[in-house]
């Protein structure tokens, strides 16, 4: 019989565990909290085990492209921008030197490669490197990335064939010898995301696809199908005397079953390369390597689950509380964390709207358990420069997180409340509720799962343009176990340069937040206290004393 899924056997067994925990938990938690009183958010927080290597909710991750400064007019110091903004991972590096790479680790922080779809070692003897393992079209032609055709020749290798595997793993190996800790796949979709451009139909894809008819096809199947002999079926000629369109309109072609059934053996095709080159990139490491994919923020395929962690690339518009909560929320129900870039746009209109958006960005993405890059050295879209950002803009912010680093590690989503996001894991009354200021504060409960000795943690973000003293009220019975909790806030400190500096250098980063004792009252069923105005950012830590 046809599948109608990717066969079970490509997806790791302990994938394919969290996959099936992924689904039952939430059922599970949702019947027992019902069974409950008054849940507290020790009792709604859900664990989350994260794969060995990745980042921790309180790292501070920066990238460089490539190593700065690139030359006597170059402004930009990728060293110097470690310490200024407090860096713990510099990751997503297309940096192979030595010496830099011990240097970053002698500082104490973790070094991370990259690769690509383009990453490959050519041949010296190879003129025509491009063409021999570039994904093709049904014309035999090269095919580049939409994104890249106003570019010098791109690769985007094949992964079923085997010299661009060759290049690729000598690709790997180098960034291991030179010092790699980790590493980060761009653009891990291969060849099935090349399918939406009209490829790969290249000899060893059509082999490939072959044999995996063999396999994943019964004989009636294939007489369906009219593959009357499967030894010499050739899915290219077909689709040339079919008329189908070559390139990118092969995406919206209707080529029925057989046609899904290619974009299966594709998908298939690129996670078992994959696996193989991880394997092989491990036993040349001695250990497992620690691995990255971009998933463009939210997609979570059996592609992007191969992987450890993701970086997401976070567009201007989709920078927002509730699309970055569900995109926290989602990765943790596959027990991985979301990384994502500062919002990215392709002009440079309305700068001071894109810095506060920026630091919102990076609180809200903080807040909801994931992480923001640092944003220096980010690529923009539309061929727009790529950003550095400024420790005057920024490192207030990062410096916060390493100060704060207690209540952002084990912490996980127990409740949320502003406007557009919903809270219904504690029935009809809201645990928390914001009153007064712009109207625009979301807040986000995060505690310890089954730590009810843990303090609780609200963290508070400000998204509108000004911000405004307002009221923060939480439910008694969720909150205080019958009596008033101590209360602080935490707010970053302003930035100071010499502060920042002495921070690094000490490795000492509470001068870097602001605690403030809050002194709560009760009203009714809520124990209330007064907010000041945020910029954007507090933390509220709520201690019952159990």
């Amino acid at each position: 019989m046809i599948p109608t899924q990717i066969p079970s056997t490509i997806v790791h067994p302990s994938r394919r565990s969290r996959l099936l925990l992924a689904l039952i938990l939430p059922v599970i938690a949702t019947t027992a909290l019902a069974e409950q009183k008054n849940p507290r958010p020790c009792d709604v927080a859900k664990p989350r085990v994260l794969p060995p290597g990745a980042p921790k909710p309180s790292d501070v991750i920066m990238r460089s492209l490539r190593l700065h400064p690139a030359g006597k007019n170059d402004p930009h110091d990728t060293m110097k921008a470690l310490h200024d903004f407090h860096v713990t991972r510099l990751e997503w590096a297309y940096i192979t030197d030595k010496p830099f790479i011990a240097k970053v680790k002698a500082s104490g922080r973790l070094f991370g490669g990259a690769a690509a779809a383009p990453s490959y070692v050519k041949p010296k003897d190879d003129p025509n490197w491009l063409g021999n393992v570039v994904v093709k079209n049904l014309d035999g032609k090269p095919i580049i990335a939409p994104w890249k055709r106003t570019w010098k020749p791109t690769l985007w290798g094949c992964v079923n064939n085997p010299e661009l595997e060759r290049g690729y793993m000598q690709y790997l190996k180098a960034y291991v010898d030179a010092g790699a800790e980790v590493m980060q796949r761009d653009e891990p979709g291969g060849n099935h995301t090349a399918t939406r451009w009209g490829g790969c139909f290249c000899p060893y894809c059509m082999a490939a696809f072959r044999t995996y008819l063999a396999k994943e096809t019964s004989p009636d199947d294939r007489r369906r199908l009219n593959i009357e002999n499967l030894e010499t079926f050739d899915y290219r000629e077909r689709l040339r005397k079919q008329g189908a369109p070559v390139g990118d309109a092969f995406a919206k072609w209707k080529g029925g079953e057989l046609k899904r059934l290619f974009e299966d053996f594709q998908m298939a095709a690129t996670l078992a390369f994959h696996d193989r080159t991880r394997g092989s990139l491990d036993a040349h490491a001695g250990r497992r390597v620690p691995f990255s994919c971009n998933n463009s923020v939210r997609s979570w395929t059996p592609l992007q689950l191969a992987y450890d962690w993701a970086f997401g690339e976070l567009s201007y518009g989709h920078a927002r509380p509730e699309f970055l909560l569900q995109a926290m929320r989602t990765a943790a129900e596959h027990g991985r964390i979301q990384v994502v870039t500062m919002p990215k746009k392709g002009d440079q209109n309305d700068m001071p709207a894109w810095h506060r958006r920026t630091r919102q960005t990076i609180a809200t993405a903080y807040a909801c358990g994931g992480l923001c890059m640092v944003p220096w050295d980010v690529f923009m879209p539309k061929d727009a420069p790529r950003y550095f950002g400024t420790p005057q803009q920024y490192a207030d912010l990062f410096g916060f997180i390493r100060a704060v680093a207690r209540y952002l590690d084990e912490y996980e989503d127990a409740a949320v409340a502003g406007a557009g996001l919903q809270e219904t894991r504690y029935g009809s009354k809201s645990p928390v509720r914001l009153v007064g200021g712009t109207g625009q504060v979301r807040a986000f409960v995060r505690a310890i799962p089954a730590r009810p000795d843990a303090p609780i943690v609200i963290h508070l973000v400000e998204w509108a343009n000004e911000s405004k003293p307002f009221t923060l009220e939480l439910r008694s019975a969720t909150f205080s176990a019958g009596k008033l909790p101590e209360m602080t806030l935490h707010v970053p400190s302003p930035y100071d340069k010499e502060v920042h500096a002495t921070a690094d250098r000490t490795n000492d980063y509470s001068p870097l937040s602001k605690a403030t004792r809050l002194t709560p009252t009760v009203q009714a069923d809520y124990t209330v206290v007064s907010i000041p105005a945020l910029n954007p950012w507090g933390i509220v830590v709520v201690d019952s004393g159990k």
